[in-house]
């Protein structure tokens, strides 16, 4: 027999290329003792991901132990040097750092963000968020590199005197833990006009934050706040907006030419101030009606329901909604009237999704009286989900009243194809407690399922959760 061609190997540079930047950058250095021919392709590979799996997957950095002791930054700071002086400095596609550089290692932190901005990178990803570090003070040269389309920045400071004049390229940017203000706010938007999302993490804000611009091509704006945050007043005005996701406390939201939105997140948390007045509470709904998907907190429309009928004196309906995810800290007696007066404004629904966030303990399981919900629903007796078809429901501890919400929907769900419950994975690991707990839950799922056989109930764990159903956001 003839020896074995070496088919790959006589493939064109750009593919030998490409097929290496879809590895760690560990396995492609490693094909360069493969052969001669293969000992300096890696160093033309586009894509250079010194990130959290870099660290984890690098044997000679222990990520756990070594990290604050900075035997472990030591080592990282060499590897990366050596791999940087000997790539051939090739148009770069991608750029990964997670790194805290500390007092000792910021000019050399500096030196590979300008190798990467110099090799007219596409996608620049700097975290510097790495046990407890301070954040890092990015040089002007990182919002001088006209390449950039991709940009995501995390525990960085940004100086007030820096413009985005030369980010005409950016679609995409990602802040988290970066220090923001107004006039920061407003250079951005006003020179970054190719812009499709912005994502806002955890960032400091000022009081009234104002996202405007008629040429502004946004199409997704996601803002999640932390619990020191100032936010007060959020105006999001001429946009082209089709995703809108807010979590944290709450914040005075409105809306102007939102006719683009489609899916829409409010995740309030924490407890409504006492000086809010009660419209207040549901204009982030107004001018809403076109949306097809909805996310709220439980904590959220139990703010709507407390006000006694504002939702429904404002003639806020919701035609157009046909997916509906509630972000639930956990299911509640409370809940359910919450939800219920709040779906009677979406005719349509045809699929909701319940998330718990936290677990719940026996001691919680406050029951849900048969002679309340029998009142509840005498009160609703016209009452129907007219084209609701699937529900699921994450994290189903099969505790009294949230059966008592299984059986709502079944009864007044008439078009009801599935009823899905993913309860938790120690339900099927735990001890014997757990199982007889399952299989109390199990019987009583079949005798609802038996009085209301049109639908199909599901039930399985978290980790065998394989059915894919989730909601369809927008962006």
């Amino acid at each position: 027999m003839g020896a074995t061609r070496d088919l790959i190997s006589n493939l064109p540079d750009a593919i030998l290329h490409y097929i290496l930047s879809l590895l760690p950058i560990k396995s492609s250095i490693q094909t360069s003792v493969l052969s001669s021919t293969w000992r300096y392709h890696w160093t033309s590979i586009p894509h250079l991901d010194f990130d959290r799996e870099f660290w984890i997957s690098t044997p000679t950095l222990d990520f756990d132990d070594e990290l604050e002791s900075g035997i472990g930054r030591v080592k990282f700071v060499s590897i990366v040097d050596q791999i940087l002086a000997l790539h051939a400095g090739t148009k770069l596609q991608r750029f990964r750092i997670f790194f805290h550089p500390g007092l000792n290692y910021s000019s050399i932190t500096e030196k590979w963000i300008h190798f990467a901005t110099r090799n007219e990178v596409e996608e620049l990803n700097l975290n510097f968020h790495m046990y407890g570090g301070k954040p890092f003070a990015l040089p002007q040269f990182v919002f001088d590199c006209k390449s950039v389309s991709v940009l995501k920045l995390t525990s960085c400071i940004i100086s007030s005197f820096v413009t985005f004049k030369n980010l005409r390229l950016l679609k995409t940017l990602y802040l988290r833990m970066v220090n923001l203000t107004i006039e920061l706010i407003d250079s951005l938007l006003s020179n970054c006009l190719i812009l499709e999302s912005l994502d806002m993490i955890q960032c400091s804000q000022p009081i009234h934050l104002k996202i405007s611009s008629m040429n502004l091509k946004l199409k997704s704006l996601v803002v999640i706040m932390n619990y020191e945050a100032n936010l007060k007043l959020f105006e999001i005005d001429g946009l082209s907006l089709v995703s809108f996701k807010y979590c944290g406390e709450f914040v005075d939201i409105s809306f102007k030419d939102s006719s683009s939105l489609v899916d829409v997140m409010i995740d309030y948390n924490g407890p409504l101030p006492l000086q809010v007045p009660p419209f207040d509470t549901i204009k982030p709904l107004l001018g809403l009606s076109h949306i097809k998907t909805l996310t709220l907190s439980s904590e959220y429309l139990e703010y709507i329901h407390a006000e006694d009928g504002a939702l429904q004196r404002s003639f806020v309906l919701f035609p157009n909604l046909k997916q509906m995810y509630i972000v639930s800290t956990f299911m509640t007696r409370d809940n359910l009237p919450c939800f219920i007066s709040f779906s009677q404004n979406c005719p349509l629904l045809e699929e909701l999704y319940i998330d718990h966030l936290d677990s719940q303990d026996e001691d919680e399981d406050v029951p849900l009286y048969e002679e309340e919900y029998e009142m509840m629903k005498n009160q609703l007796a016209d009452f129907k989900f007219c084209h609701l078809k699937t529900v699921k429901i994450e994290y189903f501890m099969g505790i009294e009243y949230e059966l008592w919400w299984m059986k709502f929907l079944l009864e007044k769900a008439v078009v009801l194809e599935s009823l899905i419950l993913i309860y938790p994975s120690k339900y099927k690991e735990g001890t014997l407690e757990y199982m007889e707990k399952l299989l109390w839950f199990y019987e009583q799922l079949l005798s609802m399922e038996m009085a209301y056989s049109r639908a199909k109930v599901i039930v399985s764990s978290c980790s065998d959760d394989c059915n894919g159903l989730s909601p369809l956001h927008a962006v």
